[in-house]
């Protein structure tokens, strides 16, 4: 399978340089371990795969890491927990910058040692699975999306069935070529590997049973408002452990979780978060849609296209090493906005549309938005859409290929 550039290889350089050890996670198989030995082909490589490294790495971490060759990449660091405590202190001890590049699942346990030992010791960053830059081989040309008018499309615009198809396939690196039998064998082993090898609790075959079933049913819900107790109710799960297994869902990777806007401006808003899977081809298998027509004509089209273009965004942002800072709103008169970005102290508001021919109705909530905060910046209607066309004087309809 040939290399395709991920975006995230503009800025590691840049953090390396200006920080002691960069941390890159992400969930299973989005091409962690590819994207370090690509752009650190001369660094030593190490790996906790390797149970004599490994046991070292548990039992004597001090020793790992004097032994360890400069500027090394050590891969599968979530196996050891007590590396951290040593590596605060070997770092704490040294002005170098860049001298480690590390590789992790993103295991509960793992981030939370990371956040207890090592801010600002070392830069975390995040790989989710192959954004649309990515898998067409211009990850390098990707930036952080904004709603502009000026925004110019750099990549080649599909058809609405062609679009489909792509977010059916998803953008796990090794199943985009798959189909059938094939991949649905590389789901079920993805989905094992994080259940067996990252979360721990799920300690007996009930509860990996269980755990399965709550993937599918939180798979119908991406896309909407989270209602805990429906869920447990469906999941026959406690409303406890209903909420430490969306917890585990979001840390592993499985799914973003978007807060609502909580602002006061006078208006009773929605204080749930909305979910989002973060990959619309996981997403399908766990639906049980087999096949991009599927997908189209299924009942919850809208919302998995949703889903991809949500993720597409939260993609543009995270690899270009940015952390984004984004709400959904929703009120009492029903008037509900998919995505509010915030940069520069300003909200771009972000409606999605599973629709070829943008219509201004579209986005009533959008002007009832700017009513409330007048000061907000240029509006976006994504959509199937294959140009860019202006809404009004300050919105602009985008195709999914322009972001």
């Amino acid at each position: 399978m040939a290399y395709l550039h991920r975006t995230l290889e503009k800025v590691i350089p840049q953090l390396s340089a200006s920080s002691k050890g960069i941390l890159l996670f992400g969930m299973r198989q989005t091409g962690k371990t590819a994207l370090m030995k690509h752009l650190g082909s001369k660094r030593p490589y190490v790996t906790l795969v390797q149970h004599e490294i490994r046991d070292t790495a548990m039992h004597a971490p001090d020793q790992l890491l004097a032994d360890c060759p400069p500027h090394a990449i050590i891969d599968e660091v979530e196996w050891a927990p007590t590396l951290f405590p040593a590596l605060e202190a070997f770092l704490d001890a040294r002005d170098d910058r860049g001298l480690f590049w590390l590789l992790g699942s993103q295991r509960p346990a793992f981030v939370e040692e990371i956040a207890d030992t090592l801010p600002g010791r070392i830069t975390l960053l995040n790989l989710l699975p192959l954004s649309i830059y990515e898998r067409e081989g211009l990850g390098l040309e990707q930036l952080p999306y904004l709603p502009d008018f000026s925004l110019k499309q750099k990549l080649e615009a599909r058809s609405a069935y062609e679009t489909r198809g792509i977010v059916f396939e998803g953008g796990f690196p090794e199943a985009k070529s798959l189909s059938g039998a094939d991949r649905k064998l590389f789901f079920d082993k993805l989905i094992d590997s994080v259940i067996e090898k990252d979360i721990p609790q799920l300690n007996s075959i009930e509860k990996r049973m269980a755990f399965r079933r709550f993937l599918r049913t939180l798979a119908v819900r991406s896309g909407q408002v989270l209602n805990c107790t429906a869920l447990a109710h469906d999941c026959g799960l406690t409303i406890r452990t209903a909420r430490e297994w969306l917890a585990i869902a979001e840390t592993c990777g499985f799914i973003f979780v978007l807060p609502p806007y909580l602002e006061n401006i006078g208006k009773r808003l929605v204080r749930s978060p909305k979910l989002y899977f973060a990959d619309t081809g996981l997403l399908c298998k766990l639906m049980g849609i087999q096949t991009p027509e599927e997908a189209a004509a299924h009942y919850n089209a809208d919302a998995l296209f949703e889903t991809f273009v949500v993720m597409e965004i939260v993609k543009s942002w995270l690899h270009n090493g940015r952390r984004p800072e984004f709400y959904f709103y929703r009120d009492s008169d029903q008037n509900e906005i998919d995505l509010l970005i915030r940069c520069q102290n300003r909200f771009f508001p972000v409606e999605v549309r599973a629709a070829a021919t943008p219509k201004r109705s579209m986005v009533k909530s959008i002007r009832a938005f700017r009513k409330i905060k007048p000061d907000c910046g240029t509006a976006a209607l994504i959509s199937l859409l294959q140009e860019t066309v202006p809404l009004d004087a300050n919105t602009v309809s985008h195709s999914i290929w322009s972001i």
